[in-house]
């Protein structure tokens, strides 16, 4: 143990000595005064918000068939598109599609199983679909 005192000493920094030359900083001098580094923070947070997007989805129309094809209708949805996912808004349901995956995005169409149970599908940048296997309903989005 006598040892590591002897290095801890040898090492140590006189208490009397300062640094000598263009990096030495005056004690009663600070780089800035602390009124300047809260109007900095506030000016950053003030250009994040400014800048961030505020993407609120778009309006979509939708066939509405069958498994097998047969036509049912047609309505229309307020999808916001994440890229990695996306979100489907109808007048009395929301429908989150959850992480889409594929393997390889240039074979297989990047899907998902969303929680109450459909299949959710990004067919292209402006068409999505949603398969409920249950009810018998592919809807198929396509975006402006």
């Amino acid at each position: 143990m006598g040892e590591f005192a002897s290095v801890a000493n040898a090492l140590a920094v006189p208490p009397r000595h300062t640094l000598k030359g263009s990096l030495r900083i005056p004690p009663n001098q600070t780089l800035l005064h602390p009124r300047w580094g809260k109007m900095l923070l506030l000016a950053g947070m003030l250009a994040i918000s400014a800048c961030s997007s505020h993407y609120q989805g778009k309006v979509c129309q939708a066939n509405v068939r069958t498994l097998s094809g047969q036509p049912l209708g047609t309505t229309q949805a307020l999808i916001l598109d994440k890229y990695t996912s996306f979100q489907v808004t109808l007048p009395d349901k929301e429908i989150d599609s959850g992480t889409l995956f594929t393997t390889d995005r240039t074979k297989y169409v990047p899907s998902a199983v969303t929680p109450e149970g459909f299949l959710a599908q990004r067919l292209s940048d402006n068409r999505f679909s949603i398969i409920n296997a249950p009810q018998d309903q592919w809807v198929s989005y396509t975006c402006p």
